[in-house]
């Protein structure tokens, strides 16, 4: 299957340990000087990377375009991600695609993504797509009384789903996937972060 087949019919697709060796270890020497878990990338680093990321993705996807932030997950030790996509209602084309970069080695037990093959195509995960957006609302309300919380209220959300994949990364490795894949991030397990840059992008 060409990279095209594969992301259209998977949702995703994965390039094994091409980042440059170099380039990966001064990027995290920069990434980890700060401690916060999810924050945009500006560093003297981030536009070579940017760089590099831009002419790997224009020779596996030509019709990828556009610029947004560099943004970096560092998934410390306890931290996860619930079940949810990327994309809202009213974006009905469905064209970005998020571009992960992974900096750290990335298995079970170290904050791997989970995803849902196939789960960007047609409206079986609709209800859960819901779900995520009540659970957004309900947990920011501003009353301490009835806001809602994930694992009293919500547990749908973090519960394995039938045929779900756990993708491990191996160092080095990019992940493209489409914005309406469910997805979600298994709980880092293990000392020291796990660190990843995903880079929003658009596709004709």
């Amino acid at each position: 299957m060409t990279n095209d087949e594969m992301l259209a019919a998977d949702g995703y697709i994965q390039f094994p340990s091409v980042i440059p060796e170099d380039l990966r270890i001064r990027c995290i020497d920069e990434i980890n000087k700060d401690a916060n878990e999810c924050w945009q990338w500006t560093g003297s680093l981030a536009e070579e990377f940017r760089t590099w990321f831009r002419s790997f993705l224009a020779v596996e996807f030509p019709d990828i375009h556009g610029e947004a932030a560099l943004t970096v997950f560092n998934r410390y030790t306890g931290s996860y991600m619930y079940w949810h996509c990327d994309s809202t209602p009213e974006n009905i084309v469905h064209k970005r695609v998020f571009c992960c970069a992974y900096f750290t080695d990335t298995f079970d037990g170290r904050g791997p993504i989970r995803v849902v093959p196939g789960s960007h195509l047609g409206d079986k995960y609709d209800t859960l797509r819901a779900r995520v957006r009540q659970f957004r609302v309900e947990s920011s309300d501003p009353d301490p009384l009835t806001r809602k919380n994930l694992i009293d209220d919500f547990p749908d959300l973090i519960m394995p789903i039938d045929g779900e994949k756990i993708l491990e990364m191996p160092v080095g490795t990019i992940l493209v996937a489409n914005e309406r894949i469910m997805h979600g991030v298994k709980m880092n397990k293990r000392p020291g972060n796990r660190t990843m840059v995903m880079w929003w992008r658009a596709r004709d």
